[in-house]
């Protein structure tokens, strides 16, 4: 996923979000009423959030009463790619996403399935206002090729997996037309246990030294790309139909 790519989907998800909440507030009725009626809940999910800008979810969730409602969630995406910068001295090179050009790269190129599915409590002690818990594990099988100054040296599959705590405040509102529009304004995560796996399948001319230094570098890079997806959330945005 290219960062220029990101800056224009988060920009038009916060305007359009922002939209959202205003036109809910204007257009308020009864939303805890509605919310009771339907307590079954399907939606999808985009947000300013790694995890989910990777792959969007779809969700379900059921309602004890109209303020308690438990949901599962998944999302997923064959075609995940992400750049690691392991190290550089070129001067406009960026961590992540971003290119490099001058001085020396080391960098990890991956590319695979991405999962995103997870488990939530929320609950709504206001009329939209609403603070949920979640647990999620986050699972990376890709393709790893390492790189000096461009040039290949080490390929490699690897196997990550991501055990988070989320929690998070937001807004819904339900309509009586059995459309709702949810956004979690803020989530803030924890990693619960970061599992790195990984095969080397091709060292080309490297020596016995040089690929103990690439192995430290994919378990390295593979323990960041965890702590990734386990980032923060902003303005992460559900429309969905409850009956």
């Amino acid at each position: 996923m290219k960062m220029n790519s990101i800056i224009r989907s988060a920009g038009g998800l916060l305007l359009f979000t922002m939209t959202i909440f205003f036109s809910g507030v204007v257009c308020a009725e009864s939303f805890t009423e509605t919310r009771a009626e339907d307590n079954i809940h399907i939606s999808g999910s985009w947000g300013l959030h790694i995890p989910t800008l990777q792959a969007p979810t779809g969700t379900i969730a059921y309602g004890v009463t109209g303020k308690t409602f438990f949901g599962l969630e998944y999302g997923a995406n064959n075609n995940s790619e992400i750049k690691y910068v392991i190290e550089s001295t070129a001067p406009d090179c960026v961590w992540l996403f971003f290119g490099c050009s001058g001085g020396h790269t080391r960098t990890a190129e991956m590319k695979g399935e991405f999962i995103n599915q997870g488990a939530f409590i929320r609950y709504y002690p206001l009329d939209t206002f609403y603070f949920f818990v979640a647990y999620h594990q986050r699972t990376y099988d890709a393709e790893l090729v390492g790189a000096e100054n461009g040039n290949e040296e080490i390929e490699a599959d690897i196997d990550l997996k991501a055990s988070v705590g989320t929690i998070g405040i937001g807004n819904q509102w339900n309509f009586s037309s059995g459309i709702f529009i949810a956004t979690s304004w803020v989530t803030a995560s924890y990693l619960i246990d970061s599992q790195v796996d990984f095969t080397v399948t091709n060292t080309f001319d490297l020596n016995a030294t040089e690929i103990e230094e690439w192995e430290d570098d994919i378990e390295e890079t593979g323990k960041q790309v965890n702590q990734l997806n386990s980032s923060m959330g902003f303005a992460i945005l559900s429309i969905g139909f409850g009956f």
